[in-house]
């Protein structure tokens, strides 16, 4: 999806267990977005990434502490 010229690369996760998603899940799902991007030809200046979650205790504090790291250029969405 392109949203304001950027890229906006979207990771949905269906779970429902408190703390269940890892760092470990959000350090692939930027790995896969930047493989995609450079397979793609797509520039990373112009990529967004968000994690779409149904519930925020399903992220434990390392999930948090990456996804408040602008470095990673992800953020999550509850939905």
């Amino acid at each position: 999806m392109i949203k304001e010229g950027k890229n906006l690369l979207i990771q949905c996760q269906n779970s429902f267990t408190s703390k269940s998603i890892t760092s470990k899940d959000i350090e692939n799902f930027y790995d896969n977005a930047t493989n995609y991007v450079k397979k793609n030809n797509i520039e990373e200046k112009n990529m967004k990434l968000r994690y779409a979650i149904q519930y925020s205790d399903v992220l434990n504090k390392s999930a948090i502490n990456i996804l408040k790291d602008d470095s990673y250029c992800c953020k999550y969405i509850v939905v």
